[in-house]
């Protein structure tokens, strides 16, 4: 049945957060088989992304009542913003009204979705994220300086991407055996750290292979496109042991819960550099285009679930029962 896919929202081309990203890479692939269609009307399957451009899966919604629509959940604003932040909300109640299946992009994102009280009477899977192959893929292969080089990458100046890590190396420099690097938008000046301004992919990912270890400081992360990236650059990685974290690095690094413990981590992989570098995960994105058409397929197979709420026929109803007006 699988068919063509359309993502509701546009996608960004330059320097933008991991969401983004990966639905730039998995479009890539659709448009490579010939399964993307850039005109919706055209969609057997319509993806929209956790809260963002809900106005236009609605008005989507009310002209395609026969396709599919799939809501990928991203990140848990309540945990990574505010717990007043409204946007979990309006997720959760676009979801009930406009999805008929849900793609979680790891096992916590699944459980920390499900708390809030997000909808379990349609299918969902747990499907991940990977980065597009032709730009995020390892270098020639070297050992570890001995000095090693670390870097860091964040779009976003949220405190949640690990602004206490940063803080700690910024302080602790002078006195550590290894060099940082931080690619990405400062919330403060850095004057012990090497900063680089965001940088288009491409780019991003010529810096990555020539760096050793990848630092990955931030917290309530749903499934880490900067992770991902960074060990299919061939780049070991230092995460911090939190949300989706351990389930994207797998045995292709350290963990750590404390600022503390980044030197000890950092050595532990310098030492083992190698054996680190042979256990990163694989990342396909071609699998993973795979995983959505046949989740796709288990949806369309399944009884029709949304008929109760297929009734409202317009995009001004669908606006207003999501309380988007």
């Amino acid at each position: 049945m699988t068919g063509r896919f359309h993502i509701a929202m546009p996608l960004d081309d330059g320097p933008t957060g991991g969401g983004n990203q990966f639905l730039k890479a998995l479009r890539g692939v659709w448009r490579r088989r010939g399964a993307y269609a850039d005109d919706p009307v055209q969609a057997d399957v319509v993806l929209f992304n956790s809260f963002q451009f809900l106005r236009d899966a609605a008005a989507l919604r009310a002209r395609l009542p026969k396709a599919v629509f799939l809501h990928r959940a991203d990140g848990v604003t309540r945990l990574y913003n505010a717990p007043d932040d409204p946007r979990d909300a309006a997720a959760i109640r676009a979801n009930r009204f406009l999805a008929d299946g849900t793609i979680f992009q790891t096992a916590w994102c699944r459980d920390a979705h499900l708390r809030l009280g997000w909808p379990t009477d349609r299918p969902y899977a747990v499907i991940g994220n990977a980065p597009d192959p032709a730009i995020f893929h390892p270098g020639v292969a070297h050992d570890c300086a001995k000095r090693p080089r670390l870097v860091v990458t964040s779009w976003s100046r949220n405190p949640n991407k690990g602004a206490d890590v940063l803080d700690w190396l910024e302080a602790s420099a002078p006195q550590l055996d290894f060099d940082v690097t931080f690619v990405g938008n400062a919330s403060r000046k850095l004057a012990n750290i090497h900063h680089l301004a965001p940088v288009p992919s491409a780019e991003l990912a010529e810096i990555l292979r020539g760096q050793d270890i990848f630092l990955m400081p931030a917290r309530n992360e749903c499934c880490s496109n900067a992770l991902a990236e960074a060990l299919a650059c061939g780049l070991p990685a230092l995460a911090r042991n939190d949300s989706g974290n351990p389930e994207v690095l797998g045995k292709g690094g350290e963990l750590f819960d404390r600022p503390e413990e980044i030197p000890a981590k950092v050595a532990a992989i310098a030492a083992n550099f190698a054996a680190y570098r042979m256990a990163i995960p694989k990342f396909d994105i071609d699998a993973i285009a795979r995983r959505y058409e046949a989740f796709a397929d288990t949806v369309a197979s399944a009884a029709p679930m949304i008929s109760h709420y297929r009734r409202f026929g317009t995009p001004a109803a669908w606006f207003a029962r999501l309380a988007l007006t």
